[in-house]
């Protein structure tokens, strides 16, 4: 069962995956859980995150193939860290439930950089980037995949797999200031000192202004 054909009230969202077994849901609890969800995503909008979180919670409970739902417990964890173990296993439910939805697994990734555990970060940005290559990289997300999965690289030092992801960013989209200047710094450490000015140079005329620092600091000597 495809998913792109569900109405999504008051979201942008734009990834689905199939099903990963057959579901019977009523007309009656598919829309008890869009309106849930609806009133989950303005309890965020209004920074009631409790709120937001035992709506969304009982969305899913009633109707669990509403993939909203699932999305939407992401911002209570921005909004709130302290809900990340219990928002790690509704996006690991949603995980078993929408089969080979990066989108998921890079918020999971999110949740375990944003928490340290980057061993665990590294494997579901890479988990997000092997089903986008199936499910299209034109989403709006796809370069955050390879970013954020360079940083983690990078604060491991291992400089080699974030120039490789952040080449592969910078592909999908060339004009990531701060992708530049990681990328710039990475380049340094290798001795490659032009690249990495000229990266620095790029990333400071979009805006950075640590960029010019290190163009300042490090080239034009």
């Amino acid at each position: 069962m495809n998913l792109k054909g569900i109405i999504l009230i008051g979201l942008t969202l734009s990834q689905f995956s199939s099903f990963s077994q057959n579901y019977n849901v009523s007309g009656e609890d598919r829309n008890q859980t869009i309106e849930l969800t609806n009133q989950g995503i303005d309890a965020i909008k209004e920074n009631k995150t409790d709120e937001a979180f035992t709506l969304l919670t009982k969305a899913i409970s009633i109707d669990s193939t509403f993939r909203p739902s699932f999305i939407n417990l992401y911002k209570v964890f921005v909004q709130k860290k302290d809900y990340s173990e219990q928002v790690i296993t509704y996006l690991n439910k949603g995980k078993r439930i929408f089969k080979e939805d990066d989108e998921l697994s890079f918020y999971l990734g999110e949740i375990y950089r944003v928490n340290s555990n980057i061993k665990k970060a590294i494997q579901e940005y890479s988990t997000a980037i092997k089903y986008s290559k199936k499910n299209g990289e034109d989403f709006s997300l796809v370069s955050s995949y390879y970013v954020n999965r360079g940083n983690c690289y990078m604060r491991t030092n291992l400089v080699d797999s974030a120039l490789l992801d952040y080449n592969y960013a910078l592909k999908l989209n060339p004009n990531l200031p701060n992708v530049l200047l990681n990328r710039g710094i990475c380049l340094f450490k290798k001795g490659n000192t032009n690249e990495a000015c000229e990266d620095w140079k790029k990333s400071s005329t979009l805006g950075s202004a640590q960029a010019k620092e290190y163009l300042e600091k490090n080239c034009n000597k």
